[in-house]
């Protein structure tokens, strides 16, 4: 989907917008640090974030990294 949306766009709003290929890009990163980080597939990684881009990138890197992801309210 990422591929096929590449040129699309993903993300829009107060932060500006995001590209399907910039948000892969992105993500695949994020997804990549939490795992240098110690974080392995079936972890658990809390995340605090407010409603942002940045909550999207970190649920996104989550299920890439075979990370289960556990939101809380900011």
């Amino acid at each position: 989907s990422f591929a096929t949306n590449a040129g699309r766009l993903a993300l829009a709003g107060p932060q500006g917008e995001v590209a399907y290929a910039e948000l892969d890009e992105i993500t695949d990163r994020l997804a990549v640090a939490l795992l240098r980080r110690g974080a392995r597939p079936l972890d658990r990684v809390m995340f605090q974030l407010a409603n942002c881009n940045e909550a999207i990138f970190a649920m996104i890197a989550c299920i890439k990294a075979q990370i289960i992801p556990v939101c809380t309210l900011a």
